[in-house]
């Protein structure tokens, strides 16, 4: 009898032993959330507008001239000969060309310096996440902002966020700089 009870409490400090080793710490953070909190973003943003807005001008300038030269044709295509009809024609098809050409160029470029600019934030972040996962001991921290997890009891996870301001200084917003964005400027 004694040495089932003695077995039985080996078998129970075992269980105890391996649960306890096993256990696993979960948390969760919206790095959207902190990506908007970091102050280097506002000149990132700053940067990728200006590009924006220079890349517009540079296509509403084209586009300008472009319906200028339809118009243009379409006002006189009656006295064009079949000659000049066709080189217009196909002056007009490659000026449509170089526009479209453009336009790709334009979003190469602003997806381009995005990630130049925005890049060394999110690796900042990822740093900062991995920094505090390690050192407060968390098995496993869930994105919010990836909306990829179908269930996920919060309850039983930490929110990290916390821990991540710290982490990176980070301030939260002040209510002169949460006003909303100028309404005038073009998308």
């Amino acid at each position: 009898m004694k040495t089932i009870m003695k077995m039985g409490l080996v078998v129970a400090l075992l269980i105890t032993t391996s649960a306890t080793s096993f256990a696993q710490k979960f948390g969760y953070i919206n790095t959207a959330e902190v990506f908007t909190l970091m102050p280097e973003k506002d000149s990132a943003d700053i940067k990728v507008q200006a590009l924006q807005q220079e890349l517009m001008e540079q296509l509403e300038a084209m586009e300008v001239e472009l319906n200028k030269k339809y118009d243009e044709f379409q006002k006189n295509q009656a006295t064009y000969s079949d000659a000049v009809k066709e080189l217009k024609t196909q002056e007009f098809a490659d000026m449509q060309q170089r526009y479209q050409s453009l336009q790709q160029t334009a979003r190469t470029q602003l997806e381009q310096a995005q990630a130049e600019l925005y890049n060394p934030l999110i690796e900042k972040i990822q740093q900062a996440i991995e920094k505090v996962s390690k050192s407060n001991g968390y098995t496993m921290v869930f994105n919010l902002a990836a909306e990829s997890l179908a269930y996920y009891d919060k309850a039983a996870m930490a929110d990290l966020m916390p821990l991540i301001k710290k982490e990176l200084n980070l301030k939260e917003p002040t209510a002169a700089t949460t006003a909303p964005a100028d309404s005038t400027a073009t998308n």
